[in-house]
């Protein structure tokens, strides 16, 4: 009894020893990798163009197109959030339930189509690392989204994140995908409209209007529906969405304005902006 209990210590010393040294060595490889606020959008920082009526023609922050969060429309928030990450406001970076069932369904099914990454997770990934499937890569992506979570509020994270994802055909950030597609700010996009952009991130080419429209529209419902059962729009507005008819930008072959300035971001300095004039820069 007694050489069994002996046994039984020395292998729990062991993985624990193990353990420690597996995160002794994973701690010092993800060293190297640390929270770059430089790399996230801000909007502190931004470039006015008007036309000569001093209508706003364009709002850029490092070179995109920007939408301050105040200016978005609750439900398109709330698209984003029921398809990609239900539980964002109540986690710290890592979504542990999420990445339970992922693990489980990656095992039932013997492929890795599911990721569990949270918004947090994404707005890192599409700003600090490569694509690249590999476990440093994940370990590297969790660390810094404990990080970014630590140093942003939950509106600033999504705030960045809607301003950076990537929505396809050359579109980063939901105000130039709202015009390249729709032909319309952001902030005047509809309930149906946010459910369609929303839906197509998790594969923008296969998901677009563009290249295949009925597997835009079920992905859209898909989202409509999650918002629905998860209190975000009511029945009435859940059917009107749903048989809301959607009217595509008939050119979207590029993304307006985008063509008429050169800038020195670093300074904010304005090399070049005809045929419009710059009256404000705010930085």
């Amino acid at each position: 009894m007694k050489k069994i209990i002996k046994i039984s210590l020395l292998i729990l010393c062991s993985l624990i020893l193990i353990t420690f040294s597996a995160c002794l060595v994973l701690n010092i490889s993800l060293s190297e990798y640390k929270l770059d606020k430089t790399k996230l959008i801000d909007l502190t920082r931004t470039v006015n163009f008007y036309d000569a009526n001093g209508i706003l023609l364009l709002e850029k922050s490092n070179g995109q197109n920007v939408i301050d969060f105040k200016e978005i429309k609750d439900y398109t928030k709330n698209a984003f959030i029921s398809i990609e990450d239900k539980r964002f406001y109540s986690h710290k970076g890592i979504d542990f339930k999420g990445v339970l069932r992922a693990v489980k369904n990656n095992v039932l099914s013997r492929t890795y189509k599911e990721g569990a990454s949270t918004i947090s997770q994404q707005l890192i990934k599409n700003t600090h690392l490569s694509s690249e499937k590999t476990i440093k890569r994940k370990f590297a992506e969790l660390k810094l989204a404990k990080e970014l979570e630590k140093s942003f509020s939950k509106e600033q994270i999504l705030e960045k994140y809607l301003n950076t994802i990537y929505f396809g055909d050359n579109c980063y950030g939901i105000s130039n995908a709202s015009n390249h597609y729709f032909g319309k700010k952001a902030s005047e996009l509809t309930i149906a409209e946010s459910a369609g952009l929303a839906g197509m991130i998790k594969a923008p080419s296969n998901y677009s209007p563009i290249n295949n429209f009925d597997k835009f529209n079920s992905r859209k419902n898909l989202v409509l529906k999650e918002m629905h059962s998860q209190g975000y729009i009511s029945e009435t507005e859940y059917q009107n969405a749903l048989n809301e008819e959607l009217n595509f930008k008939t050119n979207t072959s590029e993304t307006k304005y985008d063509y008429f300035y050169l800038a020195n971001r670093e300074y904010g300095q304005i090399l070049n902006a005809s045929p419009y004039s710059i009256t404000k820069y705010a930085g």
